[in-house]
């Protein structure tokens, strides 16, 4: 029992590294919460809403980043709007006892209705550094003819 022990203490120090650090990447990771989806004919987002929102949130390396950001709609189509919101979300504390908000900065992205075929349209996130990340969404076509 004690060459178990003394094999998985080996085992445990073996995954440390001299510098002290976990080697995770501290690249920026950009998304959406909740991931944006499709759009309806009429306009209205998968789920029904008039207007799809959304967290927007940066990672560097393994910590939410405070640093700011952008969006932008990318060859701007007449037929999106794009706003900066703010998200709140609510939630039970702990015990039970309680609610607790949060409020974060987010997007808001509202298209009109679609009396033609399929298009699509493309959503930039960009930070300070340059780093970027794109999201092609498309609105269904309308089906009447």
């Amino acid at each position: 029992m004690a060459a178990l022990a003394l094999a998985f203490a080996a085992l445990a120090v073996s995954g440390c590294y001299k510098d002290g650090t976990d080697h995770m990447s501290s690249d920026v990771r950009i998304s959406l919460f909740p991931a944006p989806s499709d759009f309806a004919a009429d306009g209205t987002s998968i789920d029904g809403a008039e207007e799809f929102s959304a967290s927007v949130v940066v990672n560097r390396g393994a910590s939410v980043s405070r640093e700011g950001w952008s969006a932008e709609i990318l060859e701007a189509p007449g037929w999106v709007v794009l706003t900066k919101v703010d998200i709140t979300t609510t939630y039970p504390d702990t015990w039970g006892t309680g609610m607790h908000e949060h409020q974060e900065k987010g997007i808001g992205l509202a298209v009109r209705p679609n009396d033609g075929q399929r298009r699509s349209f493309t959503l930039r996130i960009s930070v300070p550094s340059g780093e970027f990340r794109d999201y092609v969404l498309n609105q269904e076509a309308n089906d009447i003819i």
